[in-house]
């Protein structure tokens, strides 16, 4: 087990949210999030996943070992239970938490999760997972050269966004530095095992979940990962889900300028029966 490495925001007791960013991210993707949250009277953490930002890396990056890490953290510094708010990734860990550890888990939300691409076939058809070699060797080649957080910035704010303009016009100075810190941090072997479909290995899709939980699915037409077919697949074995897709809002919605406000409104009706 790794241990991970986190920052608390809002009053000290519970009900408990804990958010989960997504892969070569780390948890100040959510710092809007947690602001509004925590300025709401919720009880927020926000912790760095093995191998992302100030948490250790490891020696496998499987599913299990990023859920081991997270229910060790729940249960030794949120006294036992929380809400799991997981984007991408984090969204993919929040998932297996609530199959495997049901008792550690009171709701889950995911953001755009990639829960079917461990399935080869689907990996390869996936524009997301179809970049994912040339950002790997980007980021080691700035880790290798010991690229600056402003040239990393650079570099990345200057990528076309799905939605029009640039990432960087989408994301704004704070997030898109936040962004560049978290690459530099990275440990791209975490990349690798989603590129070869070793984070997967072992986990189901449809093991069914008991406790409440809303998805988020970004539009098909700009770059969702989680595709309607695997939204409504995931309502038959989950009577007490809920599947909202964003229209014009593609995979990163939670720190986009627009997809923000979309990404919260979910957020409160999915938090509405746990109010603080």
């Amino acid at each position: 087990m790794v241990a991970l490495s986190f920052e608390r925001s809002g009053p000290s007791g519970g009900p408990h949210i804990l958010l989960l960013h997504g892969l070569s991210s780390s948890r100040e993707s959510w710092s809007h999030v947690s602001h509004e949250l925590a300025s709401e009277g919720w009880s927020v953490v926000r912790a760095d996943l093995r191998g992302h930002g100030d948490s250790p890396r490891a020696s496998n990056y499987n599913v299990e070992g990023y859920v081991t890490d997270v229910a060790g953290l729940i249960l030794a510094e949120l006294g036992g239970s929380a809400l799991v708010i997981g984007q991408s990734l984090g969204g993919l860990t929040a998932h297996r938490l609530a199959q495997r550890h049901p008792d550690l888990v009171r709701g889950v939300l995911l953001g755009d999760p990639p829960l079917f691409e461990g399935d080869d076939g689907l990996r390869a058809a996936s524009p997301a997972a179809a970049f994912f070699p040339t950002l790997v060797a980007r980021i080691r080649a700035w880790q290798a050269d010991d690229a600056t957080e402003e040239e990393v910035a650079a570099a990345m704010g200057a990528q076309p966004s799905p939605l029009g303009g640039t990432t960087g016009e989408r994301l704004g100075v704070g997030l898109l530095a936040a962004r560049a810190r978290a690459v530099l941090a990275f440990d791209p072997g975490a990349m690798e095992a989603a590129i070869n479909g070793e984070m997967w290995r072992g986990y189901d899709p449809l093991a069914p979940v008991g406790c409440p939980m809303t998805v988020i699915a970004a539009d098909p037409d700009v770059g969702a990962v989680l595709r309607p077919e695997q939204g409504m697949q995931l309502l038959d074995v989950n009577p007490r889900a809920v599947v909202r897709t964003v229209a014009g809002q593609a995979h990163s919605m939670h720190d986009d300028r627009d997809g923000h406000r979309l990404f919260m409104a979910v957020v409160g009706e999915f938090l509405q029966p746990f109010e603080p």
